[in-house]
């Protein structure tokens, strides 16, 4: 299997370009995570980035991250932007899916790491299951598979 390309940067609109990436920046929002979409770290763009704390987070699906040449791409990405001084965090499509508030606080934590999140941040759990059953029929629909 052979690295996926990404678009030009001239022709990527800053938008999330996944199911996975659409269901944390959506978390993100409810969290008030102020993340940049797509932004660019030359000679690479990032799914997500907070350049004030110089952090990228990375959605990882399993359709674009799970070949040999891939993996081993995302490896020299990232020791790449280790080297200019970036922490770079990746999550597999299963966790963001299963698990997106634990992820989103592990990026809060990095804010406030000595500050529990308070329960009154979370969203009811109501909210939580329209939103699960949501994303759940839109991933269904593309018979999108997590690692």
């Amino acid at each position: 299997m052979e690295v996926k390309k990404l678009p030009k940067r001239s022709e990527v609109k800053k938008d999330v370009e996944s199911p996975i990436e659409r269901i944390l920046y959506r978390w993100f929002l409810e969290y008030h995570v102020h993340v940049e979409l797509q932004y660019e770290i030359p000679p690479y763009r990032v799914d997500f980035a907070l350049p004030d704390l110089k952090v990228v987070v990375e959605c990882d699906g399993k359709e674009f991250h799970s070949s040999e040449e891939q993996i081993e791409y995302d490896r020299k990405r990232d020791s790449f932007l280790m080297s200019k001084g970036w922490k770079v965090l990746r999550y597999t499509g299963s966790r963001i899916f299963l698990e997106p508030t634990e992820v989103v606080k592990e990026v809060i934590a990095l804010y406030y790491p000595t500050q529990p999140i308070s329960e009154m941040q979370l969203m009811t759990e109501k909210q939580t299951d329209e939103w699960v059953k949501h994303d759940l029929e839109v991933l269904k629909a593309r018979k999108m598979f997590f690692n």
